[in-house]
């Protein structure tokens, strides 16, 4: 099975991390899954994908009251 081997935290210029990372990773998953039957392996797609989707906004809501914090 296709695990998660993103570092956390990690920024690289040009590699995606963190959500997207998590979403490209549900996304394989979730295609890997469907055409051979494996509903376990597409169910965890899913979960990998909409987690990425949460914690890309969970990112946002940080970066933006860094930014808050920054500019007093």
């Amino acid at each position: 099975m296709f695990r998660d081997r993103c570092d956390r935290g990690v920024e690289t210029k040009g590699v995606a991390t963190g959500g997207k990372a998590d979403q490209a990773t549900g996304r394989i998953k979730e295609a890997a899954g469907s055409p051979t039957g494996d509903e376990d392996l597409e169910a965890e797609g899913k979960v990998d994908r909409r987690s990425g989707e949460l914690r890309e906004k969970v990112e946002d809501v940080i970066d933006k009251a860094k930014d808050t914090l920054h500019e007093k």
